[in-house]
């Protein structure tokens, strides 16, 4: 799509406060651009020449929050943050994963385990076993409260801080920054905003509803790892240990599944008898059953759901990628796949935000002499 010859309306950065011009195609101004001097991209342009949010007062009101906070983390608008649902969805996650690990724990520790090794070379082993699994138990939790006591990922205003100190920024320090309406500050390139957390987070990855309703980011995306390693660790111990249980006691097992099956209809339902077939198996067995049968489901089913997860994130960190940018990144292919073109840009329709920065920075130097 053709430029009209020397339409172009201006604005004003965001960042550095320099003023540009944002080009004008068949009457619509391109929706961002890239300021010339520091690089950082201007969006929401009006042809009145203002940009969304309110052009000077929005840096206006941006120094003053960075200002009155060193960290570069401003008091966010009411509209920006957390809800009480959400916050109390997220005390009710801890609660709840607190309770699985204890569960899949106390259940491989004190049922399976002695069951598995007594009467076995290993049974004089069984009080240090017990220990080595307790000792794991209490990594596990340490590791997930330093990950819901973690903040996700600040923000760091490195390319700023000239600007904070009443110095002015340098050129190409804020490449591919964006403003933030919601946080009301700037973002690098690698910061997203999650709506649920109302934070801006550094490297993204996802919104985790495990841990305490929260994002998991650069700054706890090491512990979530390592969370990930010893849960799955916590599983394979806890399984093996029941699948012994279970070998051992599986004439046991048979027969109490056989006399559970072979009871009289639950009103001549056989559709009924069969739904509640495993409530009735639980209710009817002995207490060293009904445990093997919780810690054998539980851990098997959690192991199998933590290790997908953590080849997920051991592939991404090997692609040095985040969820957020594979999913962006997914888009952005789709997005050129149907417009028939080998990338899309940020611009003008058929060109790219970089093409604009060129002929934003030719017409202001054009201006300056």
């Amino acid at each position: 799509m053709m430029q009209e010859p020397g339409s172009s309306i201006p604005v004003k950065c965001w960042a550095c406060c320099r003023k540009s011009e944002a080009p004008i195609y068949h009457g619509m101004a391109v929706s961002i651009i890239k300021c010339w001097y520091c690089g950082a991209l201007i969006e929401d342009i009006q042809l009145e020449g203002k940009t969304g949010g309110g052009g000077g007062d929005r840096i206006n009101n941006y120094m003053s929050d960075i200002t009155n906070n060193s960290d570069g983390n401003s008091s966010l608008p009411v509209l920006n943050q957390r809800t009480k649902h959400h916050q109390t969805l997220g005390y009710a996650m801890v609660a709840f994963v607190f309770f699985l690990v204890t569960i899949v724990a106390g259940g491989g520790i004190c049922i399976a385990l002695p069951d598995a090794v007594s009467f076995t070379p290993l049974s004089p082993a069984l009080p240090f076993l017990q220990i080595i699994a307790g000792i794991l138990y209490l990594f596990i939790l340490s590791t997930y409260i330093s990950i819901i006591a973690s903040h996700p990922g600040p923000v760091r205003l490195v390319g700023l801080e000239a600007r904070t100190a009443g110095e002015a920024i340098g050129q190409g320090a804020l490449n591919d920054w964006r403003w933030c309406k919601l946080c009301r500050q700037g973002k690098p390139p690698t910061a997203h905003h999650c709506r649920r957390c109302a934070i801006c987070v550094q490297d993204l990855d996802h919104h985790c509803l495990f841990t305490a309703n929260s994002c998991i980011g650069a700054g706890n995306m090491k512990p979530f790892l390592r969370f990930l390693y010893l849960v799955l660790l916590g599983c394979i111990f806890a399984f093996t240990a029941a699948a012994v249980m279970g070998w051992r006691n599986r004439v046991l097992i048979v027969k109490h599944t056989l006399a559970t099956w072979h009871r009289p209809l639950l009103f001549n339902s056989l559709l009924l008898h069969a739904l509640t077939f495993v409530w009735r198996w639980v209710l009817t067995t002995p207490l060293q059953l009904a445990g093997w049968a919780l810690s054998f489901t539980l851990s098997f089913s959690t192991g199998v759901g933590v290790a997908l997860l953590l080849h997920r994130q051991i592939k991404l960190k090997y692609r040095k990628s985040t969820v957020l940018g594979e999913l962006q990144r997914r888009r952005q292919e789709l997005q050129a796949a149907m417009a028939g073109e080998g990338r899309t840009g940020l611009g003008a329709p058929g060109g790219e935000f970089g093409q604009d920065a060129v002929h934003n920075r030719d017409v202001c130097k054009d201006k300056s002499m």
